[in-house]
């Protein structure tokens, strides 16, 4: 969405603060190319002093989870964000592409089992686990498909 307010300030924001010097490099020159076409003042890397109490206009290395992450970033709404928000981690993540083995499956907190329902029909084949002691049912169930594979949620 791009914002109405004209007086808002494009700045980039590394989500890590150990990210890498080229990952932070590549996030300014995006915002400073996203100022530049939405006719915007580009404003460098947020900096909580620097900017505090500014309206801004966020470009972030990642998806931003949790309220509290984006109200500290200054964050209220879309037209605030040019990139993605979500509540739980876990959802920025293909683990929401697959079902878990069965309803007593551990789930976290914002869990949408109807999602990787509605999907399923155009993702291959596989489980979500959140928990070891669902681990190796989830397992035994997909190997009688044949060879699996584990990959966790944020590789």
């Amino acid at each position: 969405m791009t914002p109405t307010n004209r007086k808002k300030l494009v700045v980039a924001h590394s989500v890590l603060a150990n990210a890498p010097l080229h990952e932070v490099e590549t996030n300014r020159a995006l915002a400073r190319w996203l100022a530049q076409i939405l006719g915007l003042k580009y404003g460098g890397s947020y900096d909580p002093q620097l900017h505090d109490g500014r309206d801004l206009y966020l470009l972030p290395t990642q998806t931003l989870v949790g309220a509290a992450a984006a109200r500290q970033l200054g964050v209220k709404g879309p037209e605030d964000l040019w990139g993605g928000y979500v509540d739980h981690d876990f959802i920025c993540t293909k683990a929401i592409s697959h079902g878990l083995l069965n309803r007593h499956a551990h789930a976290p907190p914002g869990w949408a089992p109807l999602f990787s329902e509605r999907v399923r029909s155009v993702v291959l084949d596989g489980l979500s686990v959140f928990s070891l002691k669902d681990a190796r049912p989830a397992a035994e169930h997909l190997l009688y498909t044949g060879p699996i594979r584990l990959k966790p949620i944020h590789a």
